[in-house]
């Protein structure tokens, strides 16, 4: 009898192991980016299974992945817009990122582009702030030009970034350099600050 148990028990750990086991490897590409992004669209269309994004956005791709899309093809664009700024210049420039998403995508790919040092008012990077009095010149990621001109005497479009499967408030973002400072980088810091 406890053969016969024991048997039975071996025959139910398989049946409910394997299916777990199936549909794990079925549904991790909506947990680890495994496949090509093209690949992974028909996938998912394949599926029938398009996860909704957790702020009520349309996006082609599940959120987690939206949110991450484009961070090189960032920092290309604000390398650019440094490039365009004067040699002399470019060692008074930061940039100014207004999460800590982009500002972690630019210190990143800061070893493989040319760009300057990152200041941002979110989270723990409000802590990490530069206490650079120099600074001159900030190239700015996202936002209106009037919006700048709270802290900023001139501040101009000088690039524009464009991704295909970012989340819609990562695309389209404007890129600006800004002069003249009219507060200190200490009040910014101070005025911005977000905990979230």
């Amino acid at each position: 009898m406890i053969v016969r148990w024991n048997a039975r028990i071996k025959r139910l750990k398989y049946a409910l192991t394997v299916p777990v086991i199936v549909l794990g490897i079925i549904i991790s590409p909506y947990a680890r980016p495994l496949l090509p992004v093209e690949t992974f669209l028909d996938f998912q269309s394949a599926l029938i299974l398009n996860l909704p994004s957790n702020e009520g956005h349309d996006t082609q791709l599940p959120q987690f992945y939206s949110d991450m899309f484009g961070w090189e093809e960032l920092a290309k664009s604000v390398s650019k817009v440094y490039q365009m700024i004067p040699k002399e210049e470019r060692s008074r420039t930061v940039v100014y990122c207004s999460n800590y998403g982009k500002a972690g995508a630019i210190e990143y790919y800061s070893k493989k582009y040319p760009l300057p040092k990152v200041i941002c008012p979110h989270n723990s990077y409000w802590y990490w702030w530069m206490e650079e009095k120099n600074i001159t010149t900030v190239i700015i990621i996202g936002g209106e030009r009037e919006d700048h001109l709270d802290s900023l005497e001139e501040c101009e479009l000088a690039g524009i970034h464009k991704v295909k499967y970012a989340m819609p408030y990562e695309n389209n973002l404007k890129i600006f350099i800004g002069r003249g400072l009219t507060r200190s980088p200490e009040q910014i810091r101070k005025a911005l600050k977000v905990f979230i």
